[in-house]
């Protein structure tokens, strides 16, 4: 049986990790697989140090689609498939050989699900057919940014200045031009600033009800 494709999308620092990894955490009855949309981020080792901190990385452009899809399309074939690991300091990905393994059964007697989380996840068409169920969470982007501070400040090596600028410069109006737009796809709404369990279980009877039918 192929695995089902649950695609989770949102503002940067909805929540979408989080409901994500506490999804699968509830899932342990089906095998499963968390694929971070982060991790496709288009590798910038030939650009210099000063001229990355000028990308805009909230665009679809960013991603790595033909590579995303790709590896979800292997998941669902039941192949193995190495998941890119990207460093946000240096902006750079790991050697292809070096990714994370990552393989589902579609032999199971119950169906696999692959979870697919990220700012543009639901941007794509292409991307859109594979999945089963279709999630957007809404966040107040107040909150995002609090979240976004920080996880940036604390992960990623950034100042609170540069992320200020980032967030209002780019993060924001993109977030209204493409990922906003996106959430007439959502077969299902969360609410982002409750807590995740109460996504968690929204989901989880969402995939219930689907397989059922």
């Amino acid at each position: 049986m192929k695995p089902f494709v649950i695609g989770i999308s949102g503002a940067s620092c909805s929540g979408k990790t989080l409901i994500a990894k506490n999804l699968a955490d509830k899932l342990t009855v089906r095998e499963n697989a968390v694929i971070h949309m982060d991790s496709y981020y288009h590798d910038l080792g030939d650009m210099k140090p000063e001229e990355k901190a000028w990308v805009n990385f909230d665009i679809p452009e960013a991603i790595d689609f033909d590579l995303l899809e790709n590896h979800v399309e292997g998941l669902l074939e039941g192949r193995e498939v190495l998941i890119p690991e990207y460093n946000f300091k240096t902006h750079t990905r790991k050697p292809v050989s070096e990714g994370k393994h990552c393989k589902l059964s579609v032999k199971n007697r119950s169906r696999p699900v692959i979870i697919i989380e990220g700012l543009h996840v639901l941007f794509k068409k292409s991307l859109r057919e594979l999945m089963d169920i279709c999630v957007f969470i809404d966040t107040g982007m107040d909150i995002c940014f609090s979240r976004r501070v920080e996880r940036d400040t604390k992960k990623r090596g950034r100042t609170r200045e540069d992320v200020y600028r980032q967030f209002n410069d780019t993060v924001i109006p993109m977030y209204e031009k493409y990922v906003l737009p996106t959430r007439e796809y959502a077969s299902l709404i969360v609410d982002g600033e409750k807590a995740a369990e109460k996504s968690v279980k929204d989901i989880i009877r969402k995939l219930e009800s689907t397989i059922s039918d």
